[in-house]
């Protein structure tokens, strides 16, 4: 069982949040509740503010109600979500209601000097000693120094006329097809690019095909949330492609009922 805390801060926004979208704003606590607030190994590789989701009837969501308070908390700047294997994995990106108190590696390190740290530490002090005791006074001797400086820079090719910057480059048609698509859909989409040419035996997709892929589905008026769903799906199966007709087969608002979780499903923490 989880235990300590963290910071609920106290103004208008988590209100307005609550009152906006009651959904999004108990996802967000259920993150808060789970995110690692300290760097370091773990089994699952998460970061700092990162956390397991995707149990969405554990906190009396439907499946529906979880993807349209994830779209909010991503499109209002509190949180990303990304697609694995081994389930949705969320990051707390804002810390207007809730604060985990994250711990940064720098201050973890504080915690615990080393003998090497201070070691190094004197040894600067002492360089630095060194050279203040020994000013130079010869003017020839500056001189002479100023002209090796000189050659140094001369054969480094140091104030050399910098080469022009490389023209602007256009953006290519996958960047203007997620242009218009939110970040959680982008995010989406990037999993499932990496997740098909990640599988073992089969020819690589390249950006030009999965554009392709997308621009097909753009054009057949598949929505967003059939994508996704699909998407997700192709992921967590190892699917080697994508058919957003079968979420709208599956349900009159392109969702399929939750299967249950098999046994051995690891919760975020």
């Amino acid at each position: 069982m989880m235990d300590g805390w963290f910071k609920a801060v106290r103004g208008d926004v988590g209100l307005e949040l609550a009152t906006a979208n009651r959904n999004a704003f108990v996802l967000l606590y259920v993150m808060a509740t789970r995110a690692r607030r300290r760097g370091g190994f773990n089994r699952h590789n998460l970061q700092i503010n990162e956390s397991f989701l995707g149990d969405f009837s554990a906190y009396g969501m439907s499946q529906r109600e979880y993807r349209t308070a994830k779209d909010f908390l991503s499109k209002h700047g509190f949180a990303t979500f990304r697609a694995t294997s081994k389930g949705t994995i969320g990051t707390i990106i804002d810390t207007r209601v809730f604060d985990i108190n994250a711990i940064a590696a720098d201050e973890q390190n504080d915690e615990q000097p080393t003998n090497d740290r201070q070691a190094a530490d004197e040894q600067a002090t002492s360089k630095r000693r060194a050279a203040d005791e020994q000013p130079t006074t010869n003017k020839e001797g500056k001189k002479d120094k100023k002209e090796r400086i000189e050659e140094g820079k001369k054969e480094n090719g140091e104030g050399a006329a910098l080469p022009p910057p490389p023209p602007p480059t256009e953006p290519d048609e996958m960047e203007i097809l997620l242009s218009s698509k939110t970040e959680n859909f982008r995010c989406i989409w990037a999993d499932w690019m990496r997740s098909r040419n990640a599988q073992k035996g089969r020819a690589k997709l390249t950006r030009e095909q999965f554009a392709r892929q997308l621009r097909n589905f753009n054009s057949k008026g598949y929505t967003e949330a059939e994508i996704i769903e699909d998407a997700e799906k192709a992921i967590c199966s190892g699917w080697q492609g994508l058919d957003p007709s079968r979420s709208r087969q599956n349900g009159r608002n392109g969702f399929q009922k939750p299967e249950a979780r098999p046994a051995n499903y690891e919760k975020g923490f």
